[in-house]
């Protein structure tokens, strides 16, 4: 079960910074005033436990680091 439980986890990892890249996408593309990059972490909360939450959410910070110079500094 633990392999199991392991392949759920990565995968909603990965499928949340995706929703977390859209999300920051189209708020670029519409010119919102909201920042849509939290919707993948408010999914992984919802679906993964705090493990899986606090990786979508660092490593989606990460992942902006080149747009956005203050991002690391969320991913600690």
């Amino acid at each position: 079960m633990k392999g199991r439980n392991l392949w759920k986890n990565s995968f909603i990892v990965v499928g949340c910074i995706l929703l977390n890249i859209l999300g920051r996408y189209l708020s670029d593309v519409f010119s919102l005033p909201l920042r849509l990059d939290f919707i993948g972490t408010f999914v992984a909360a919802y679906y993964g436990n705090a493990f899986t939450t606090i990786l979508c959410a660092s490593l989606g910070s990460l992942f902006f680091w080149p747009w956005n110079p203050p991002a690391p500094g969320y991913a600690v």
